[in-house]
């Protein structure tokens, strides 16, 4: 009785709070009181090689590659999960070095040769660019792994998620879907497009790093941030 109680008195403080100092104390309250969401995967903070691998083209820039690689990188660090990210500039040295061979080494190779302890992989499944009627809301699914460099053995998905069933899991990774809001009067070959896609490559980047640390998702009633 007691907590029914206490929930009734809640929504009636809220309700009073929003007609007395409108909806910024309204947003306030709700972002007090907002469920959090756990990180999927506790990343050890040790040196850190984020790897995205594109072998179909699908982001259409090989340039957007390291963007999202970026992103990754910067959110782990801000978010205190990391000290150290290696440079991607290490991976496209390697990738010269090795020529043609880099395409099917492993890993954990990579990562130590470039001085990494740990990958996390950002395989890229799937894009959805089209503009249909001037309206675009580009989309984008990638799959992550986290590889240990010294044994190769992956550490997230732990490989018995995929032993087990685990339909959220597959031999590249967990899913991680990103999309932008409706953008309208967007034409097919301006530059909107190419800001459109870069901006949800960026987002998927802040997407597949909120996997490894706790974060407050948008609350009803907040803007958009797109």
């Amino acid at each position: 009785m007691n907590s029914i109680l206490r929930i009734v008195t809640a929504s009636l403080l809220l309700t009073l709070a929003c007609g007395i100092a409108g909806c910024e104390a309204f947003s306030f309250f709700t972002q007090t009181f907002a469920t959090e969401v756990d990180a999927k995967y506790k990343l050890p903070n040790r040196p850190t090689l984020v790897l995205v691998d594109d072998p179909q083209a699908l982001l259409g820039d090989p340039s957007l590659e390291r963007v999202l690689a970026t992103r990754v990188g910067f959110h782990l660090v801000q978010e205190g999960v990391v000290t150290e990210i290696v440079s991607p500039d290490r991976v496209a040295e390697l990738a010269t070095k090795l020529g043609p061979g880099y395409v099917n080494a492993p890993l954990d190779q990579i990562g130590r040769a470039a001085g990494a302890k740990q990958v996390v992989n950002v395989y890229v499944e799937q894009t959805d660019f089209r503009v249909e009627e001037g309206t675009y809301r580009p989309g984008m699914l990638v799959r992550v792994k986290v590889v240990d460099t010294s044994t190769g053995t992956r550490l997230f998905p732990a490989a018995d998620a995929t032993a087990s069933g685990d339909l959220t899991t597959s031999a590249n990774g967990y899913p991680v879907a990103s999309q932008l809001f409706y953008k309208i009067g967007v034409g097919e070959g301006t530059d909107d497009v190419a800001t459109a896609v870069r901006a949800v490559v960026e987002r998927s980047g802040r997407d597949v790093s909120r996997l490894f640390y706790k974060y407050t998702p948008r609350q009803p009633g907040e803007k958009f941030d797109d």
